[in-house]
C-alpha cells in the first residue's frame, strides 16, 4: 500500500497535513479493521507512480476514479519495462450530504470555515 510522503503530499495541498507515520497508521488500522487477515506493506510515495512502474511482484492498484489515467500511464511504463500490467481496481470517490467529493482539502476547509465562523460570533 503507498501512502504520499510528507514532501510529495505537501507539493500538492496548501493546507496542513498530518505526518506521513499517522497517515500510514491510519491506512494499516482502516485495513486491518476490514480484514485482521491481511499482510500489509506500507511505503512512503514520493511521485505519481511509486514503486508500481518498478516492482514485478505487483498485481495490481487501487486508484480513485479520478486518478484512473495514473494508473494507465504505470501500466504503460511497465510494458515498456518488460511487466505485467496490473489491475487496475477504481473505488468510487466518497461524498458529502451535498453529493461533493469528500477530501482532505475540503474537510480542512470545512474546519477553517467553521473556526473562523465561531470566531465571528
Amino acid at each position: 500500500m503507498g501512502v504520499s510522503s510528507d514532501e510529495y503530499a505537501s507539493a500538492r495541498k496548501t493546507h496542513p497535513l498530518e505526518p506521513y507515520e499517522l497517515r500510514a497508521l491510519s491506512v494499516l488500522l482502516y485495513l486491518l479493521t476490514v480484514d485482521p487477515s491481511l499482510e500489509v506493506e506500507i511505503r512512503p510515495l514520493d511521485d505519481a507512480y511509486g514503486p508500481a512502474y518498478l516492482d514485478s511482484e505487483l498485481d495490481c492498484i487501487f486508484v480513485s476514479e479520478e486518478t484512473v489515467p495514473g494508473a494507465v500511464a504505470i501500466n504503460i511504463l511497465r510494458k515498456l519495462r518488460g511487466l505485467a500490467p496490473l489491475r487496475i481496481y477504481a473505488v468510487e470517490l466518497v461524498t458529502d450530504e451535498r453529493g461533493r467529493r469528500l477530501s482532505s482539502t475540503a474537510l480542512w476547509s470545512k474546519r477553517t470555515h467553521s473556526t473562523h465562523a465561531q470566531s465571528c460570533a
